[in-house]
C-alpha cells in the first residue's frame, strides 16, 4: 500500500487516524462481509451492527408493504433488492428476516418505530422466512428445495418433510417390496401412518385399492403425496435428501402446501447472490436460460393458485443482462431467447433500491465516529483547512450523489470523490470485498501512520482493488483490470521508478512523503479514470489530478499545480504509448487499457534507425519550429520569409555538420548579396567530435579573411537518452508519416481488430516523443535551462552563434520557441545592416503605401498641405505606415504633408544639388541604407516629385507615373515645363467641359501630367467614334437633308480633326497647349456632347434601316416627307440641343407603316429556275448563264424581295 502524506502537514500535534477513530490492528477477511443465514443465526450482533439511514426506512418500508400485499392478495410477489456491493444487501435482508420472525431486538431498532408501527398487522402474521445463498447451487431447485427442507427440520423436528423428490422412483421400489409379503407391506405402511402425519383428516389406513388410486393419481394430487410422504416416514426415510428433486413449480406447490399445514400464512424466500450466482456461469448458455425461465416460477402458479403466496426477495448488484452483454459471445437465436427470458422475469419484480448515498451515514457510524471531543476538533480543523483550498475541495466533492460539506465531513478523511470512484469499483467485483471493508482497511493501513490533516488519496483504491488480486465479476472486466495491473507493473513502475533513480528493492526503506509515492498516486489515479466512470475521474485534467491527490503535488506558486503535473506526465507520455495528453495549459489526460502489444511493430522496423535518418528528421523538426518548409534545394539552402519591423524579409538558411569540411565547403559559407545566411548545424556528432570544433571553423575562416554576411548556430549536444529517443522517433514516423502505408506492412502479426488500437497507441507515443524532443532541442540549442537529463553538459559553455561579418556581435537569441529566437536572431542582423529602418508595427503592403501616396496628392492640392478630417477608417492606417515613414504626419483627426513632416525632402534635395540628371535609380541609392522595400522607396521618390513639383523625364519626354510600380530607375527627375498661365487656364477649363477631367488650378507637374495624360487617354478612346460619327453623317446627308453647313456636321467635323490630334502621342505640354490654342466655340458645350454621345450615335446611324428610309426619301409626295420632317430637322440641329437617336426610331417607324400601306401591285411570278440536280454537269455554263439572266429579271421586278440560291453536290 502506497502511504499518503500531504504536503506541508506538522508532524508534531496533529493527530494520527488511530487517535481519532476506532480502528482494529486487523481487518479479517470476515470483517463488514455479513452472510446472510448467519446475520439471521446472530440476531443480536446483526442488529447491533447495522445502522438504519432515513433511506434505509423507506426500502424497509416499501419492503414490508409489499409482503402485507402479498398476503392480503394471496398473491405471490417478487422484490429486487439492487444496490453495488457494499450498499448492505445481505444485512438489509437479515433485518428484515428478523422483522418477519418476530425478533424483538430487531422490531425495537432506532429509525424503525414508525415502519414497524405502520406494519403491525403484517409483522403480526405467521410466516415461514427462508433464507438461500445461491453461489455454488447446482440448480435453483437444489437450493431453493433443500433449504426449505433444512429450515422446516430445524423449526419442526418432529413433523414429516414433503417429498420435494420426483415419486417415480419411490413408488417403484415401494412396489418391490410390496411383492415380497404385501400383508407386512401395509401393516408397516399403516403403522407409521397412524400418528399425526401433518395431513390431518387424511391420514387414513391405507389398502391395496388406496394405495393404487394414488400411485396412479398426477403429480401434485393431494393422495398421491400423502402416499410418498407415509412412504419416506416409514420404509425410505432416504428419499428426503436424495433423488431427483421435483419441478419447480410443483416443488413451490408441494412447499406451501406443506407449509400451509404447519399453520403459516405465507412463505418468504431470501435470495443472496442470485444475480451473481448465473453470472458466473454466462459461458453456459443453456444453464442460464433453463435457470433463468426458473426465476419467474417464484411468481407464477402452474396449475391453479397455490395454497400460501410466496414472497421472493432477491439481492442483485446489477441487472443480469448487463453481465450478460459484457460477457458473453453468443449470436443469433441464442442471444434473442436467453435475453427474452431475462426481461420475462425481470418483468415481474418489483424493485426496491438500496442507494450508495447511505454509506457515508453507515460508514460514519461503523468506522468514523471521533473517539472523543479532542478527536470531533481536530476533523473540523482538517475539514477547515481543506475546505481553504477551493480548486481541491471542489474536486474532491464530486460524485454521482452531489454530496455537500455536512456528507464530507461523514466520510473524512475519504472524500466524496474516493467513495464514488469505490462504490462503481465495488459493483465491478464479486463479494470478497464491500465498499465499508475496503475503506475499513484502507485506515488499518494507515492508522498508526497517516495524520487526521492527511486525506486518504482516491488512488488508494488502486492498491486496495486492482493490484489486491480482487475477481471481478465478468470477464470483460477482468481483461480491464489486468490491463490496469499489465500497465502499471511493466510500463508505468519502471518508468517512475527510473525517474527518481530508484531500484525496486530500495521502495519500501523510503519515507513516506518521498516523491516517489506522489509520482505513484498520479499515475494510480489515472489508471481508475480508465477503470470507473464517475464525475471525479470524468475527462481527468491536470489541476483535477492535483486536487484528487491533495498534498501530494508541491508547487513553488499556489495555483500552479497543474502546471506541475504536466511536468511529470508528459515525460511519462513520451515513454508511455498508452498515456495520452491532450492540448493546452489544462489538458485532459487519458489511459488506454488496451493490452496490445505494439512494441513489436517496431522491432519489425528497427533497420530503418540510421544517422542519415535521425539527421534528415532532426533537421525538418528544427525547420518546422522556424516555421520554413523543409524541401530539398539545390545545395542545401532554404529561404525563410519573415517579417521584420513592418517589410518582408529573407534570411537563407542551411542545416550541415560545420567542421566537416567536405560536407561543407568554404563556397557554401558565402552569403548571396546582402541576404544573411544562417549555418545550423546538428545537435550531435559522430567519432567523438565536440562543437568546439564547429566554432573552430568559423574562426579559421575568418583568419582566411573571409567576410561575408553568414552566421553559425553551433548546439549543445544531446544527451545519449534522446539520441535514443530521436532514434524511436525515426521509426515512428516511418510507420506513421513515411511514404505508404508502413504500419499496415509491419502490423500483420497482429489480430486484425486490434491494429486499430496499435495504431492509436503508436501515434500516442510518436506526439509524445516529438514534445519530449522538442523541450530537448530547445535546450540544445540555447533557447531553455539546460537538463542533464536533456543535453550533453560535458563540453562547457561556448558561444553558440559565431559570425563572419565584423560589424555584428550577436548576443544569445531571446524566445519562447527556436522559431522565436530565430526571429530575435534575424533582428540582430537585420538591425545591424539597417539601424535607420522604420518601425512599423505591422506588415506594410503594397495596398498600405498606395493609400498614403493618395493622401499624399491630395495634401500636396491644399494650401497647407492639411487634410482635415481624415475619414476615420484611414486614421489607422495612416498613423501605422505615414508615421514611422516620415512621409507626413497623420494626428488625432488630421493629416499634414509639408516639408516640415517630410524630412526626406532635405536628403533628397542634397542629392539634387550634385552634378548630372537626378535619375530614380540615385535616389534608390541613397535610400538604401535605410533598408526599405523598393515600394516604400518608390512611395517617398513620388512624394518628393509632388512636394517639389518635379517631372519624371524618359528619354526626355515628360512621362506621367502614377503608381508605385511606374517608379522605374531609368527615369529622371527635373523641373517642369508648363504652359503660358493663360494658355494653363484655357485648357484646364477646356478639359473640364470636353471631358469632364476635374484638373487642380494649379499650374505644376503633376497637374501638367494629370491633365495631358488625361485628355490623351480621352481623346485615344474617343478618336474613332468621332470619325465614324462624321462619316455616317456625310454617307446619308441626302436622306437626312444634312448641309455642309448643318449644325451637327460642321460640330462632328471639327470633334474628328480636334480627338485625332489630341489622341496623337505627344508629351503632357504638346497635349495642353494643343488644348488650349485649338479653335473651338466660346462655348463648347455643344462641342462636348457630339464627342461624348458620337460612339453611341455612330452606332445608332451604322444600325438604322436604310433601305426603307431612302426609299421613302425618293417618293414624291407630301405623305412620304412627313415621315422624315422630324428626323430631318434633328440631323441638322447640334446633338445638344436635338438628340438624333429618338428621331431616327420614331422615323424608321412611320416609314415602314407607309411603305406597307402603299405597295406596287405584285408581277406575275417569275418561273422557277431549272433544278441544278437535273443539269448535266457538262452544259453547267450555259445553264448558269440563263439562270442568271433569270434573277436579274426577277430582281428588277420585284426589288424589294430578298435573293435566296441554294445548290450543293452529290
Amino acid at each position: 500500500m502506497v502511504p499518503y502524506v500531504s504536503e506541508g502537514v506538522s508532524m508534531g500535534d496533529d493527530l494520527l487516524l488511530g487517535d481519532v477513530f476506532d480502528i482494529p490492528e486487523v481487518i479479517s477477511a470476515s470483517d463488514f462481509v455479513l452472510e446472510l443465514h448467519k446475520g439471521v443465526e446472530k440476531p443480536a450482533q446483526t442488529v447491533a451492527e447495522y445502522v438504519v439511514t432515513d433511506s434505509l426506512a423507506k426500502a424497509f418500508d416499501e419492503a414490508l408493504g409489499l409482503v402485507a400485499l402479498g398476503l392480503k392478495t394471496r398473491q405471490d410477489r417478487g422484490i429486487f433488492l439492487h444496490g453495488d456491493f457494499g450498499s448492505g444487501k445481505s444485512h438489509f435482508m437479515a433485518v428484515l428476516d428478523l422483522l418477519l420472525r418476530g425478533d424483538a431486538s430487531a422490531r425495537a431498532m432506532p429509525g424503525l418505530q414508525a415502519t414497524v408501527a405502520k406494519h403491525e398487522k403484517a409483522l403480526a402474521e405467521k410466516v415461514l422466512t427462508v433464507e438461500y445463498h445461491l453461489i455454488g447451487a447446482e440448480s435453483l431447485e437444489d437450493r431453493i428445495f433443500a433449504g426449505y427442507l433444512a429450515r422446516v427440520r430445524s423449526l419442526h423436528p418432529d413433523t414429516p418433510l414433503p417429498l420435494l423428490h420426483k415419486s417415480d422412483a419411490l413408488f417403484a421400489d415401494a412396489a418391490n417390496r410390496r411383492k415380497d409379503d404385501e400383508a407386512a407391506f401395509f401393516a408397516a405402511l399403516n403403522a407409521g401412518a397412524t400418528a399425526d402425519s401433518g395431513w390431518g383428516a387424511m391420514a387414513d389406513r391405507w389398502s391395496p385399492q388406496t394405495y393404487d388410486r394414488a400411485v396412479a393419481a398426477p403429480v401434485g394430487d393431494s393422495e398421491r403425496e400423502r402416499l410418498a410422504a407415509d412412504l419416506v416416514a416409514t420404509m425410505f426415510t432416504g428419499y428426503t435428501a436424495a433423488g431427483e428433486w421435483l419441478d419447480i413449480s410443483d416443488g413451490l406447490g408441494v412447499m406451501t402446501t406443506h407449509a400451509k399445514s404447519l399453520g403459516y400464512e405465507g412463505l418468504v424466500l431470501f435470495l443472496d447472490e442470485l444475480v451473481l450466482w448465473l453470472a458466473s456461469r454466462l459461458s453456459d448458455q443453456k444453464f442460464v436460460s433453463e435457470e433463468g425461465s426458473k426465476v419467474a416460477k417464484l411468481v407464477e402458479t402452474g396449475i391453479g393458485q397455490r395454497d400460501i403466496p410466496i414472497i421472493s426477495f432477491v439481492a442483485r448488484q446489477r441487472e443480469l443482462q448487463d453481465f450478460y452483454a459484457e460477457s458473453t459471445r453468443a449470436e443469433g437465436a441464442q442471444t434473442s431467447a436467453v435475453g427474452d427470458t431475462f426481461r420475462y422475469w425481470e418483468n415481474r419484480f418489483d424493485t426496491i433500491i438500496l442507494k450508495a448515498s447511505n454509506l457515508p451515514d453507515i460508514a460514519q457510524r461503523r468506522l468514523l465516529t471521533p473517539v472523543d471531543q479532542r478527536a470531533v476538533q481536530a476533523v473540523a480543523e482538517a475539514l477547515a483547512t481543506l475546505k481553504s483550498n477551493r480548486t481541491s475541495w471542489d474536486a474532491l466533492m464530486r460524485d454521482e450523489a452531489q454530496s455537500d460539506e455536512v456528507a464530507f465531513a461523514k466520510v473524512y478523511p475519504f472524500s466524496p470523490a474516493l467513495v464514488d470512484t469505490l462504490v462503481f469499483l465495488s459493483g465491478l467485483l464479486q463479494r470478497e470485498r464491500t465498499a465499508l471493508k475496503v475503506m475499513a482497511l484502507l485506515l488499518c493501513e494507515g492508522r498508526s501512520t497517516a495524520r487526521i490533516t492527511q486525506i486518504i488519496p482516491v488512488a488508494a483504491l488502486f492498491d486496495a482493488i486492482v493490484l489486491s488480486g480482487l475477481q471481478p465479476l465478468t470477464e470483460t472486466v477482468r481483461v480491464q483490470f489486468e490491463n490496469a495491473r499489465r500497465l502499471y507493473v511493466e510500463r508505468m513502475r519502471p518508468v517512475l521508478l527510473a525517474g527518481h533513480g530508484l531500484q525496486e528493492r530500495e521502495v519500501e526503506s523510503l519515507p513516506a512523503n518521498h516523491a516517489f509515492f506522489a509520482d505513484d498516486r498520479l499515475a494510480k489515479t489515472l489508471l481508475l479514470s480508465a477503470l470507473v466512470n464517475v464525475p471525479a475521474l470524468r475527462d481527468l485534467t491536470a489541476s483535477k489530478l492535483a486536487a484528487l491527490n491533495h498534498g501530494s503535488v508541491s508547487a513553488f506558486i499556489p495555483g500552479t499545480e497543474a502546471v506541475a503535473v504536466l511536468s511529470k506526465v508528459r515525460p511519462w507520455a513520451q515513454q508511455i504509448g498508452e498515456l495520452e495528453v491532450g492540448d493546452g495549459a489544462d489538458p485532459v489526460i487519458k489511459v488506454v487499457l488496451a493490452g496490445v502489444d505494439y512494441e513489436s511493430i517496431l522491432n519489425l522496423v528497427q533497420s530503418e534507425d540510421t544517422p542519415g535518418a535521425r539527421r534528415n528528421l532532426l533537421r525538418r523538426m528544427v525547420f518546422e519550429q522556424f516555421g520554413i518548409e523543409d524541401a530539398n534545394r539545390i545545395g542545401g539552402v532554404t529561404p525563410m520569409s519573415f517579417v521584420w519591423r513592418g517589410t518582408r524579409r529573407r534570411i537563407d538558411v542551411l542545416f550541415g555538420n560545420i567542421r566537416d569540411a567536405n560536407a561543407l565547403p568554404q563556397d557554401v559559407f558565402r552569403a548571396e548579396g546582402d541576404t544573411w545566411r544562417l549555418i545550423v548545424d546538428y545537435p550531435f556528432d559522430e567519432g567523438g567530435h565536440v562543437p568546439h570544433e564547429d566554432i573552430a571553423r568559423f574562426e579559421d575562416l575568418r583568419a582566411e579573411s573571409l567576410e561575408t554576411r553568414t552566421v553559425g548556430w553551433v548546439p549543445r549536444f544531446l544527451s545519449a537518452a534522446r539520441q535514443d529517443d530521436l532514434g524511436t522517433l525515426v521509426l515512428l514516423e516511418y510507420l506513421l508519416g513515411g511514404a505508404g502505408d508502413q504500419f499496415e506492412a509491419n502490423a500483420q502479426h497482429l489480430p486484425a481488430d486490434q491494429r486499430p488500437m496499435a495504431r492509436t497507441l503508436l501515434e500516442n507515443k510518436r506526439k509524445a516523443a516529438r514534445e519530449k524532443l522538442e523541450s530537448a532541442l530547445k535546450q540544445a540549442y540555447g533557447m531553455a535551462a539546460v537538463d542533464p537529463k536533456d543535453v550533453d553538459t560535458s563540453h562547457g559553455d561556448f558561444s553558440m552563434w559565431p559570425t563572419l561579418w565584423p560589424e555584428l556581435d550577436v548576443r544569445p537569441p531571446v524566445g519562447a520557441t527556436l522559431g522565436d529566437a530565430m526571429l530575435s536572431l534575424a533582428d540582430q542582423m537585420l538591425s545591424e545592416q539597417y539601424p535607420k529602418h522604420p518601425m512599423f508595427e505591422t506588415e506594410v503592403r503594397a495596398a498600405d503605401l498606395t493609400a498614403v501616396l493618395e493622401y499624399v496628392r491630395e495634401a500636396v492640392g491644399k494650401p497647407d498641405g492639411r487634410i482635415d478630417p481624415v475619414e476615420n477608417t484611414a486614421r489607422p492606417r495612416l498613423r501605422r505606415v505615414a508615421n514611422p515613414l516620415q512621409c507626413g504626419q497623420m494626428y488625432e483627426n488630421h493629416y499634414v504633408f509639408s516639408a516640415a513632416t517630410f524630412p526626406w525632402r532635405n536628403e533628397f534635395v542634397r542629392l539634387e544639388g550634385q552634378a548630372g540628371d537626378l535619375t530614380v535609380k540615385a535616389l534608390r541609392e541613397a535610400l538604401a541604407p535605410w533598408g526599405l522595400t523598393r515600394e516604400a522607396q518608390s512611395l517617398l521618390i513620388l512624394s518628393w516629385a509632388l512636394l517639389q513639383d518635379k517631372q519624371f523625364l524618359q528619354h526626355g519626354v515628360a512621362v506621367r507615373v502614377q503608381g508605385l510600380r511606374d517608379v522605374t530607375d531609368e527615369l529622371v527627375l527635373a523641373d517642369p515645363q508648363l504652359p503660358a498661365d493663360a494658355q494653363w487656364v484655357h485648357a484646364q477649363q477646356r478639359a473640364a467641359v470636353l471631358f469632364g477631367l476635374q484638373v487642380p488650378p494649379l499650374a505644376s507637374a503633376a497637374n501638367l501630367a494629370a491633365l495631358g495624360q488625361g485628355v490623351r487617354g480621352k481623346a485615344q478612346g474617343w478618336a474613332a467614334a468621332c470619325a465614324r460619327l462624321q462619316n455616317a453623317l456625310e454617307a446619308h446627308a441626302q436622306t437626312l437633308s444634312v448641309s455642309e453647313d448643318s449644325p451637327r456636321l460642321v460640330t462632328a467635323r471639327s470633334a474628328a480633326v480636334l480627338i485625332s490630334q489630341l489622341a496623337q502621342d505627344h508629351d503632357d505640354l504638346t497635349t495642353a497647349v494643343m488644348l488650349a490654342d485649338a479653335e473651338l466655340p466660346q462655348e463648347a458645350q455643344a462641342l462636348a456632347k457630339s464627342i461624348s454621345s458620337a460612339d453611341q450615335l455612330a452606332r445608332a446611324l451604322e444600325g438604322a434601316q436604310w433601305s426603307v428610309l431612302d426609299a421613302v426619301a425618293g417618293m414624291d409626295t407630301d405623305k412620304a416627307r412627313a415621315c422624315l420632317a422630324d428626323l430631318r430637322t434633328a440631323a441638322q440641329a447640334e446633338e445638344f440641343h436635338a438628340p438624333l437617336q429618338p428621331a431616327l426610331g420614331s422615323a424608321t417607324l412611320e416609314a415602314s407603316q407607309y411603305l406597307a400601306s402603299n405597295k406596287p401591285p405584285k408581277p406575275d411570278p417569275t418561273p422557277r429556275a431549272q433544278s441544278v440536280d437535273d443539269i448535266p454537269l457538262a452544259d453547267i455554263d450555259a445553264v448558269l448563264g440563263q439562270i442568271g439572266t433569270q434573277i436579274r429579271a426577277a430582281m428588277k421586278d420585284q426589288p424589294d424581295k430578298k435573293l435566296h440560291l441554294k445548290w450543293w453536290l452529290e
